[in-house]
């Protein structure tokens, strides 16, 4: 039996994976947490691309990532065409 809609179990889904990330427990992500997030599923990066992305992901310019803009970027960036400059 499926509970839920689709985009229901993806934003369970991100929103458990964020607050496994968030050290802290203040409701973002730093570059640090990030890091650690992207490094549980094999993927490295050097510090500059990872600054970048929290960059291109933070936009209301606090420099760490919050639910709203992780979700954005992740979800719903994927089906507008938009391209993260370095």
């Amino acid at each position: 039996m499926k509970y839920g809609t689709e985009r229901h179990t993806e934003e369970f889904v991100l929103r458990e994976l964020y607050r496994e990330h968030n050290r802290e427990g203040d409701g973002s992500l730093t570059l640090v947490e990030l890091k650690a997030m992207l490094n549980k599923i094999n993927i490295t990066a050097q510090d500059q691309y990872l600054e970048a992305l929290v960059k291109h992901i933070d936009v209301n310019g606090t420099g760490v990532i919050e639910f709203e803009e992780f979700v954005a970027f992740l979800v719903q960036d994927r089906y507008t065409k938009q391209s993260l400059k370095v």
